[in-house]
């Protein structure tokens, strides 16, 4: 939808420089040839052993916190299929206990994925109310003059919701809408 505003020059300017665009984006490349050419730098680069052992555990990190994450999105699904009789009850047994055996999760993990979990919740919780604080405060505040465009309905022959209210209104909409979401999914 960019593109529709563009001016000729602007488009023209934009396919002159297609060719070098290329160059710098390497999705051409497979994911494999990318790691390849990290090994390659990592074996003829000058680093020590000590250097070497610091981004072997990074890429350690970043691959049991990817495992983890499998992990629990394993579980979640398990959370959420439904158990009407008492013959699924013991199939959904059956079946968390054989994820519980073949995951390597530990109860550290799964501390440190609640935690995490928490505080994102809190945090949204937190902005929700911040965003409902100050949509209020743009409706019961008196707003300078070149603020209040344009009025919509009036009360009174000097009062009325202007478009500054209808948007503050939306901020504390949005702010109710984003606490009953992040309640509405820490609870289920």
């Amino acid at each position: 939808m960019g593109s529709l505003f563009k001016s000729r020059e602007d488009k023209k300017i934009e396919e002159q420089l297609k060719p070098f665009a290329e160059l710098f984006h390497h999705s051409f490349r497979s994911k494999e040839e990318k790691l390849e050419e990290l090994i390659k730098i990592l074996e003829h680069s000058n680093f020590n052993s000590e250097q070497l052992n610091y981004y072997k555990i990074r890429i350690e990190k970043i691959l049991h916190e990817r495992k983890i994450k499998e992990d629990i999105e394993h579980f979640n699904e398990m959370d959420d299929l439904p158990s009407e009789s008492d013959s699924s009850k013991m199939e959904l047994l059956d079946n968390f206990e054989l994820l519980l055996n073949s995951s390597e999760l530990t109860s550290e993990d799964a501390y440190r994925y609640v935690k995490h979990s928490k505080t994102k919740s809190i945090v949204q919780i937190i902005f929700g109310i911040l965003l409902m604080i100050l949509g209020l405060g743009m409706i019961v505040m008196p707003a300078p003059k070149n603020f209040e465009v344009y009025t919509i309905f009036y009360f009174t022959k000097d009062d009325g919701i202007t478009v500054m209210d209808l948007i503050a209104g939306l901020i504390t909409v949005a702010g109710i809408l984003l606490i009953v979401h992040t309640v509405k999914k820490h609870h289920r």
